[in-house]
């Protein structure tokens, strides 16, 4: 039986998309047949794909001969080559911190989306409570030959937050 503890970050979140996170080796198809058959149960009681979770709710998988998912974001070749980047100078300046986010300063030859990412999750790692369907990632993207500043959401209000201040105007990127 595989037992998962909803966090702060899974508030809402269907329990159908949280399973296909929290268990990527299953197939979608699994997933859906494990809720139709009545394996997945939410607080003991039979959870449905559209029910909705609610932080520190019990989700259980019955019939499954797994273990639980790790919840550390990066996995150990990842933190081997973590390891030997910060060895060859590429420890990045946190900016701010709070919030919801994590501000940066990248700098040039770096690449925001894998390299950046892989050393932002080592930093956080231990720092952030667990969660099922949340990574803490980038709210936008520097090409790898651009230095500057970049926004990572670590927590989904505060990746929420950031999105409505750019789509409201309220905040704007600015390139030189």
């Amino acid at each position: 039986m595989l037992r998962l503890q909803a966090g702060t970050d899974d508030q809402g979140r269907r329990i159908d998309r949280i399973l296909r996170k929290a268990c990527k080796e299953l197939p979608i198809s699994a997933i859906y047949r494990l809720l139709r058959s009545g394996c997945v149960l939410l607080d003991g009681k039979t959870a449905k794909p559209e029910s909705r979770i609610a932080s520190g709710q019990i989700i259980e998988v019955r019939g499954l001969g797994m273990q639980p998912p790790s919840h550390s974001p990066v996995k150990s070749r990842e933190k081997e080559g973590i390891t030997r980047s910060f060895a060859v100078g590429r420890e990045i300046a946190v900016l701010y911190e709070g919030g919801g986010i994590l501000v940066l300063n990248k700098p040039c030859g770096i690449d925001s989306q894998q390299e950046l990412c892989a050393l932002t999750r080592v930093y956080l790692e231990g720092k952030l409570p667990p969660s099922l369907s949340f990574s803490p990632g980038p709210l936008h993207r520097l090409d790898k030959g651009a230095s500057g500043v970049m926004i990572f959401g670590v927590s989904l209000a505060g990746a929420r937050e950031f999105s409505s201040l750019l789509r409201g105007g309220l905040l704007q990127k600015t390139y030189m």
